[in-house]
């Protein structure tokens, strides 16, 4: 494979791209809107928002429609102005009535408001767009992130400690305890403190957990071995992921910063 062929991590995402696109479609017979429409039919939209600070609605509404107007530059997305989106909620509300054939879609609307079908419409314009950025990336872009970004697929430390349970003064035990890559999460599920606290230490290290009551843990880092770093092959899908997830988010910034 050359280093600028396009990156294709599944072989069907480009199809699911389209797919996408395809489901998300306002399909508002004869509409067409320019991009200030979006913002009036984002801003009505708003009127019914629910559990958003006030302070937070300026932000959140640059943000939609940034998001929508660029989906709707990709085709992803039908123009769309005020009242649009209120009367597909309708619409698909409609498709569903009581004791009849409906599709699932359709079901799903009838448990959602009008606010929660619109958070819904966004945040998939935003995966699809997302989907579209990763669908184009590059082998070379991918490797190159990943190698920039050793940190973020480093393997999970071993690690040995000791850990002495005291209460009131006194030791109540003593215990050895390793930690690997197959048992951190369960060990932390069952003592986050305890664990969370261990994974900081270096060799030698020691640390204390006051568990309350005059109780308390202390640490002993006995060794600890470097687990290296996850090899590029076996996590290409999730550094494409972040990166694409990265791209996304800068592009975002700028549309919100300099909009169109």
């Amino acid at each position: 494979m050359e280093g600028r062929a396009p990156f294709k991590p599944r072989g069907v995402l480009r199809r699911a791209f389209a797919g996408v696109a395809l489901a998300l479609s306002f399909s508002v017979a004869g509409c067409s809107a320019a991009p200030s429409d979006v913002a009036q039919a984002v801003e009505s939209i708003y009127a019914h928002a629910e559990g958003i600070h006030p302070e937070q609605v300026q932000s959140r509404q640059l943000r939609d429609v940034a998001v929508i107007e660029w989906a709707i530059e990709l085709g992803i997305e039908e123009p769309v102005a005020r009242g649009d989106i209120e009367r597909l909620y309708e619409a698909e509300l409609s498709r569903a009535p009581s004791g009849g054939a409906a599709s699932s879609r359709s079901f799903g609307v009838r448990g959602m408001t009008l606010w929660h079908f619109y958070l819904e419409r966004v945040e998939l314009n935003a995966q699809a767009i997302s989907f579209g950025i990763r669908d184009e990336l590059t082998v070379d872009e991918v490797r190159a992130f990943y190698e920039q970004n050793q940190a973020e697929f480093e393997r999970q430390d071993l690690i040995a400690i000791e850990v002495t349970e005291w209460a009131d003064g006194r030791a109540l035990s003593s215990s050895e305890v390793t930690i690997d890559e197959d048992t951190v999460r369960t060990m932390q599920e069952r003592d986050d403190a305890v664990i969370s606290a261990a994974l900081e230490l270096a060799p030698g290290g020691r640390a204390t957990v006051d568990r309350g009551d005059g109780r308390f843990a202390q640490l002993e880092c006995l060794s600890r071995e470097d687990g290296g770093v996850e090899p590029f092959d076996d996590v290409v899908q999730a550094a494409s992921r972040q990166l694409a997830t990265a791209r996304f988010r800068t592009q975002l910034e700028a549309r919100i910063d300099n909009p169109q």
